[in-house]
């Protein structure tokens, strides 16, 4: 007989959110220290970083099982991260917004590179956050484990 402990599809999503969410912490971190851009925004990290925890957080209380008020907790943290990644997505596209118009959009910044590299990972970031947002309301509307009642 086997001893593994069978994982909900929950808590696949849940960890598959907190790596998205690290990647999304580190890729806005990169960005926001390219030499084109310098503009590091400390409530966008403040609310990725918020994000990370609450997952976590709702993964291991789901995992221990303990009582209905660690289910209660569970669920607000998992509707909270969503959240928090949604809001630090749309300051971090509306900070951007202006300077993707001028690389890509203008001859302003024809022929330099570091902004059209910056450019590209800002909208590699984007994505990223985009995808870990999606995830993450989806891991949001799934069971993670059993429940004490």
């Amino acid at each position: 007989m086997s001893t593994e402990k069978k994982q909900t599809v929950g808590l696949v999503l849940c960890g598959i959110t907190v790596v998205l969410e690290v990647i999304t912490l580190v890729l806005y971190v990169m960005n926001a220290n390219q030499s084109y851009y310098q503009d590091m925004n400390g409530m966008i990290a403040g609310l990725v970083a918020g994000a990370l925890v609450c997952t976590a957080a709702s993964f291991a209380l789901a995992e221990s099982n303990a009582n209905l008020a660690c289910g209660v907790v569970s669920d607000v943290l998992r509707v909270a991260a969503p959240a928090m990644l949604f809001y630090a997505a749309a300051v971090f596209v509306g900070a951007r917004a202006q300077s993707l118009g001028q690389i890509f959009g203008s001859n302003l910044e024809l022929g330099n590179d570091a902004a059209f590299a910056a450019g590209t990972q800002a909208i590699a970031t984007i994505a990223v956050f985009m995808v870990a947002w999606l995830v993450s309301v989806v891991a949001s509307f799934t069971k993670l484990g059993k429940r004490a009642i």
